[in-house]
This record gives structure tokens, C-alpha cells and sequence, in this order.
């Protein structure tokens, strides 16, 4: 059965907005970040007919949408949004602008509908390749910059639905996720201290890097055993005792309870695999005699990426006295983890800017210029919560806008020459 015929149960919240400010905790001081509060506020103003920035008016909306639910639910409903905001007997073709998750969507959009979507897409900060790093979100739960709040734990994060398609295959794992326990230990016990011994460093334990960017790229990978894991199989999960399957969790959950988990993780899991074949891989080498859409894939390649995570053996034994910070359990988990010290590349602090772009498939160019998804690249230099802010805030919003116009000034000036 097509894991997408079932539908995740809907409850009383919904989703009222974008995230137009989130709290910014840098240096010591305290500041409201325009997540998406700048981009928001330019669009809003540039549908105006009293538009104050720009002799140009252009009817605009923007999608907010349920993060819990799946991504062909998610990306259909985007294209629902469309069709009702701007019906195409009035607009009959529409440009697409997203970020992150929402490029993806936007993605699938042109892919499905190219006919609707003849201007074409920018998108930015967009997750095409996979990482290792939200493990750190499913395992250790999501906090605020100011380290203290969790914004979900993974008791919440484990009962969404679109994340899941953020993780590699078992065959792309490679050394992104390793053992590094016979290695800290003999780091500890060494007395080496010729110029050839590998450089030591501080296993740090369960501290997260999500808005704290590295300022130092550690280029080689960590040396550790690969971990064999299977991300899209519900028993790995469990085996490897991640996540909501982490015995500190054990009081949190009944029985009944884990077993909905499971249900509910074998179907998305399904999804997640159908999307990142059909969506992400299969376009690649199909359906060729459709002209796509124009593409401008934008991309942050400055910011040091940890895209390696580290585990080894607690040094806490299941009978230690130690108190979690978090709630009142004993800590009695078997692994820490380490996502900080392993190897980081240049990406925008949470996806790799090789990962940023739609994997062509081919392995030539000639194969390449022939293969109906082309797009543009524009590089960015901004963190990847930062990225839709304007310049002055850290971020590259002016640059994406840029893009934006400039695609849809190609396409009314082919029209022209069509004429």
C-alpha cells in the first residue's frame, strides 16, 4: 500500500503564521532576529498599492505550513494554496520563492506542475542532499540559542512527520557517524607527543552546536569505527537506543504509547524513502521531453558545518546517582554523542553546500546539459537562520531578491520574443 494514502491525525493546533522573529542571544546580548520578519514584511508591502520600496507592485502571498506533517501532504497543499489565492484564469502563472523545507516543496511544485510554474523557483538553504546532523534535533531535542529552553524534546520531535527525509540512506552513511570510544580512550592514556600523532581534542558530551556556528573548520574527519545504522527502519532506531528509544525516555512513555510511536515511524519512514526516490532521485533521469521551469538554487558556503557525529560509551554506568539537567530521571543511557568535534565543511551551520543542490544523476557533462532540471547557483554568505534577513542583520535577503526579480524579468522578456 502507498504509504501516502494515510493520514496522520489531525489535532486542535494549526498553524497561524511564519516565524517572523525569533530571539537572538549573541555575544552576550539579547536581540530580536527577523527569522522571517523581513521577507514577510517585503512582500506584504510590495502587493501594496502603496508600495514605498519599489516602483514595481506584484500581488504576492505567503504559505506557512504544518512542519508535523509529511512532505507530499505538505507540498500539496502548497500547490492548493496556490490554486485558491491565485486562481489561473486571473494569474495564469506563478514564480515560487522558498527556504529550506519550503524549497523543497516549492521543488516538487515545478517538478509536478511546470505549466503553473513557468517563471520558475528560487530557492534557498534547501536540505536536496542528506546529513547526519538532525540526529542531534531527534536525539537530544531542539533548544533555543539560549541553550536552556527546549523548543521540542524528542518525545514531540519523534510524532512529526517531514524531518525524516533529512536522513542518508544506509549505504551514504560512511564515516558521518562513528564509535570514537577505543579512540578517546587511548587519547586519554597516550603519551605520544610526536608530530605524528593524530591531534587531540575534548569529547564534548551532548552539547549542541544549532545556533552557535563553529568558527574553525576541522576538515578531516574524526578517526572512529562507522556506525551501521539503518535511519529508515523503525528497529535500528530502537537498537541503537536513539531518540525516543533512550532509556531516560523510558518513564515518559508507556507501552501502548511506544508502540503508536512505532506505527507512526514505519509509516513516515516509508514516506520519507518514497520522497527522497521519487522526488529527489527519480526526476533526475525521467520524463525528459518536459521543459522544466527555470531553477536558481542559492547557497551558503562560508560557515564552518559539523556534518560528523560522535559516540562513544557513557562513562555513567545504569546504577550512577548522576541527575539529568533536563527532568528527574537517573542517567542511565549507554552512548553520549558528540556533535561538535567531528569534521565540519563549508555549508551555512546546518546543511553542506554540496548538499544544497539538486544531484543531477549523470556522470558526464554531456549527459547534464541534456537533463530537463538546470538551474542557476548563487553563492550566499549567511547562516541558514539568517539567510532571508537583509544584509545589515547578517543576512543575504537582498541578494535572494535579486535573483527573484531578475528570473522574472527573463521570463517576461521571453514572452516578448514568443510574441
Amino acid at each position: 500500500m502507498d504509504p501516502t494514502s494515510f493520514r496522520q491525525h489531525r489535532g486542535p493546533l494549526v498553524s497561524d503564521g511564519a516565524i517572523n522573529h525569533i530571539i537572538d542571544f549573541f555575544d552576550g546580548n539579547l536581540k530580536f532576529l527577523p527569522f522571517y520578519g523581513h521577507i514577510s514584511d517585503y512582500l506584504e508591502n510590495l502587493s501594496s498599492p502603496n508600495n514605498s520600496d519599489s516602483d514595481i507592485t506584484r500581488p504576492t502571498a505567503v504559505f506557512d505550513y504544518d512542519w508535523r506533517r509529511e512532505p507530499f501532504e505538505l507540498s500539496d497543499s502548497l500547490h492548493e494554496f496556490i490554486e485558491k489565492t491565485f486562481p489561473s484564469d486571473e494569474y495564469p502563472v506563478v514564480q515560487l520563492c522558498g527556504h529550506s523545507l519550503g524549497g523543497l516543496l516549492a521543488y516538487r511544485c515545478i517538478l509536478k506542475y511546470p505549466y503553473r510554474y513557468k517563471p520558475g523557483a528560487v530557492i534557498v538553504g534547501v536540505p536536496f542532499g542528506t546529513g547526519i546532523q538532525y540526529l542531534q534535533d531527534m536525539h537530544r531535542g531542539y533548544f533555543t540559542e539560549l541553550d536552556r529552553c527546549r523548543q521540542f524534546l524528542p518525545v514531540t520531535q519523534f510524532s512529526f512527520s517531514s524531518h525524516w527525509i533529512f536522513f542518508p540512506f544506509q549505504e551514504d552513511i560512511g564515516d558521518s557517524f562513528v564509535d570514537v570510544t577505543e579512540e578517546t580512550n587511548s587519547s586519554v592514556n597516550s603519551t605520544d607527543t610526536s608530530s605524528e600523532s593524530e591531534i587531540l581534542y575534548e569529547f564534548q558530551a551532548d552539547r549542541g552546536n544549532i545556533g552557535k556556528p563553529l568558527t574553525e573548520f576541522q576538515s578531516e574527519p574524526r578517526k572512529g569505527k562507522p556506525i551501521s545504522i539503518d535511519f529508515y527502519n523503525v528497529k535500528s532506531w530502537e537498537s541503537h537506543e536513539l531518540g525516543i528509544f533512550n532509556r531516560k525516555h523510558e518513564s515518559m512513555i508507556d507501552s501502548d504509547t511506544l508502540t503508536k510511536y512505532k506505527k507512526h515511524m514505519k509509516i513516515q519512514l516509508d514516506i520519507a524513502r518514497k520522497w527522497r526516490e521519487e522526488v529527489i532521485m527519480a526526476p533526475n533521469k525521467n520524463s525528459r521531453e518536459i521543459q522544466q521551469p527555470p531553477l536558481v538554487v542559492c547557497a551558503t558556503d562560508t560557515v564552518p558545518t559539523v556534518n560528523q557525529i560522535l559516540r562513544r560509551k557513557s562513562k555513567e554506568t545504569s546504577t550512577s546517582q548522576t541527575a539529568v539537567t533536563e527532568d528527574t530521571e537517573q542517567n542511565n543511557e549507554i552512548w553520549e554523542y558528540d556533535y561538535i568535534s567531528g569534521r565540519s565543511v563549508p555549508g551555512d551551520g546546518r546543511i553542506d553546500f554540496d548538499k544544497a543542490f539538486p544531484d543531477t544523476g549523470f556522470n558526464n557533462k554531456e549527459e547534464e546539459q541534456q537533463h530537463r532540471i538546470q538551474y542557476k547557483t548563487i553563492r550566499l554568505n549567511s547562516l541558514h537562520a539568517k539567510q532571508m534577513c537583509w544584509e545589515d542583520y547578517g543576512g543575504d535577503l537582498q541578494t535572494i531578491l535579486n535573483a527573484v526579480q531578475n528570473q522574472i524579468d527573463e521570463y517576461n522578456n521571453k514572452q516578448q520574443e514568443d510574441k
